[in-house]
């Protein structure tokens, strides 16, 4: 699933993100591939340029920690949409030219062992 072009933000070459639900939570995974090249700038300012277009609207940002993925920098938040009525946990991550993404969300507390087997079957493969 992808978001038509012109909802991508400048810079922005591809955007996808696939979706699974159970009960109680919406699990999601994609990621952003960078026209532009990115390799000179810091890598926590485009996290944070991330995490700050995720919550436009009327989302609250909860909590914010920095992260590894191996080598690679990344942020975990959790954010409560209010106009949706749901709390999310993110895990966002740069590799090279793409921004990786993982969420669960949920209208009740997402379980955290169930967002955790989540965001462990993440891994980066060659």
């Amino acid at each position: 699933m992808s978001p038509p072009k012109d909802a991508i933000a400048p810079g922005i070459q591809s955007f996808k993100m696939h979706a699974a639900s159970d009960n109680n939570s919406v699990f999601i995974v994609g990621y952003a591939d960078f026209s532009v090249d990115i390799s000179q700038l810091p890598a926590d300012e485009l996290l944070n340029a991330f995490m700050e277009g995720m919550l436009q609207g009327k989302s609250k940002l909860l909590s914010q920690t920095n992260i590894q993925l191996g080598q690679y920098q990344g942020k975990e938040v959790n954010v409560r949409d209010e106009e949706q009525g749901l709390t999310y946990k993110t895990r966002v991550f740069l590799v090279d030219q793409k921004i990786y993404f993982l969420m669960v969300g949920s209208n009740q507390t997402p379980q955290i062992s169930d967002t955790q087997k989540f965001f462990d079957s993440f891994g980066l493969v060659n």
